[in-house]
């Protein structure tokens, strides 16, 4: 196992010792859809791009919240991965590690 490979499992578990299980769940609940929420606005603003309805430099949003549309994508895109594969990454640790996790938060 690399170095980097071996931090990140062992900061996964250390995280999921310290939350117990039912803030664990609620903790990749909310990872995954994060991600999913900032993935689907990063790809429809995507599309409406190659749809020529939109242009890279146009601002998205409403009201005094607006940002360019590259932005969207260049920035919410990436941010959307790293939500989802914390989220997957955190699962799969609950998974393999459930009957070690405490059902209460540890202090």
């Amino acid at each position: 196992m690399t170095p980097f490979r071996k931090r990140w499992t062992d900061g996964l578990d250390a995280s999921l010792l310290r939350l117990g299980r039912g803030r664990a769940l609620l903790l990749v609940a909310t990872a995954l859809v994060m991600g999913a929420i900032i993935a689907a606005f990063a790809l429809s603003t995507l599309a409406q791009i190659a749809a020529g309805d939109l242009q890279w430099t146009d601002a998205v949003g409403s009201g005094r919240r607006r940002m360019p549309a590259m932005l969207v994508v260049g920035i919410g895109g990436p941010v959307a991965v790293l939500f989802v594969v914390y989220g997957v990454g955190l699962a799969g640790r609950l998974v393999r590690r459930w009957p070690d996790i405490p059902a209460r938060r540890t202090r």
